[in-house]
């Protein structure tokens, strides 16, 4: 993958103990539907490899970026994409974009995770990479091209969030509990305090 890239982790506790039991070497991906999906796109190739089962997708019109996800033997699943953080505005992220994508794909992640049977609790973890010199794009109502409409660049090519462990998935969609102390530190090294999504009642929104 060429350009910024955004990788997300989701971990299963059970597969961090020395005496957890791989899952099996054979996995039902058709089976797997919607939950399979990527942070951008529907894999569009899929195949076996040394980690488990490898599900990629990559456009005709921009094949230096690409979008996969990679379910590890023991349960454990990484996201990649390269898509989401190079908008046509080379130094802007698209903050709103990059929330709801987030919030999907975790949600995608917990109905996997579910269909494969692994047990929780569950550790989530974002990193990106090649952000030094970009910018989060604000919300509106600023213009898009207004100066104001952006907060400080990130100082550093590589940004690690906190690992943060799952905590309610009970309260559903965009699950507040474990994904904004994530999104907010994606924010802090941008030099804000916290999503701009979050509305005066203290609620998360992502990217409205």
């Amino acid at each position: 993958m060429q350009g910024s890239q955004m990788i997300f982790h989701i971990v299963s506790a059970s597969a961090l103990t020395s005496d957890s039991e791989a899952l099996p070497r054979m996995f039902e991906h058709k089976e797997w539907g919607s939950a399979s999906s990527l942070m951008t796109g529907t894999s569009q190739y899929t195949r076996y490899n040394a980690d488990g089962f490898l599900l990629t997708y990559a456009d005709d019109l921009r094949r230096d970026h690409q979008s996969y996800l990679q379910v590890f033997r023991d349960g454990n699943l990484e996201y990649g994409d390269s898509y989401q953080l190079n908008s046509q505005f080379q130094d802007t992220v698209p903050s709103a974009y990059i929330e709801q994508a987030i919030a999907g794909t975790f949600q995608n992640a917990m109905r996997l995770l579910s269909l494969l049977r692994v047990p929780d609790p569950f550790f989530v973890g974002l990193s990106l990479i090649g952000m030094k010199g970009k910018q989060m794009a604000l919300p509106a109502p600023h213009s898009f091209f207004h100066v104001k409409n952006f907060t400080k660049i990130f100082d550093r090519d590589v940004i690690i969030c906190p690992d943060v462990r799952v905590e309610n998935l009970a309260e559903g969609y965009p699950y507040s509990t474990t994904l904004l102390p994530v999104v907010n530190s994606m924010w802090q090294a941008a030099g804000l305090k916290q999503s701009c999504f979050i509305d005066d009642d203290g609620n998360w929104e992502p990217g409205r």
